[in-house]
């Protein structure tokens, strides 16, 4: 009708297989943050959620994705449909994997501390830091953590409880898994010069 606004959805898809991602990233978007005796990164941190899936035609998908917002749904005890999150998305392709940012979650519990730091040298051109993240799983069921420690400069990891993988010059990847109602503490020693 005159003056009226329709909103119409360009696609569905249901049954997308995904995976979920419970990310700690203490030091995303500080830029290059040389260490000092201020703490930055540090207390208490809510895991990021990111929910992943490949846009190919054994997922339900398979076609190109205009720029947009996609918003994900979930079926609950009650068979209620819940939405999980909303995420925009730029012009994807077919066949390429998309990452999107669902929201926080609430029943695990980060906390990131510095325990120590000590400058090395007599001209401060470079410091020792170790640094303790606590993460606790208050569900009831297993939980896989991504805890990402970000350094900048000559860096490197000198001790640490967990393995890692380094993800790129600046970014190591944690994986921890936790049992229901489990706490676990990742530690690691970084040694920085400049």
């Amino acid at each position: 009708r005159n003056n009226e606004i329709k909103q119409l959805s360009l696609l569905e898809a249901v049954n997308v297989p995904v995976t979920k991602k419970l990310i700690i990233d203490p030091l995303r978007g500080w830029g290059y943050t040389r260490p000092g005796e201020g703490e930055v990164g540090t207390g208490p941190l809510k895991p990021l959620v990111l929910i992943e899936f490949k846009n190919d035609t054994s997922s339900h998908l398979g076609m190109p994705l205009p720029m947009g917002t996609i918003k994900v749904f979930q079926r609950d005890k009650s068979d209620s449909l819940q939405m999980l999150g909303e995420a925009a998305i730029q012009h994807t392709p077919k066949n390429e994997t998309l990452s999107l940012p669902v929201g926080r979650a609430f029943d695990i519990v980060a906390v990131r501390k510095r325990t120590s730091f000590k400058w090395l040298g007599s001209s401060n051109n470079g410091c020792v830091e170790t640094f303790e993240i606590e993460l606790r799983n208050r569900k009831d069921s297993p939980e896989t953590v991504h805890v990402f420690e970000r350094h900048w400069g000559d860096w490197s990891i000198t001790a640490n409880n967990h393995k890692y993988e380094k993800l790129d010059s600046e970014t190591v990847d944690f994986v921890v898994e936790l049992k229901p109602d489990e706490v676990k503490k990742v530690t690691l020693t970084v040694e920085t010069r400049w």
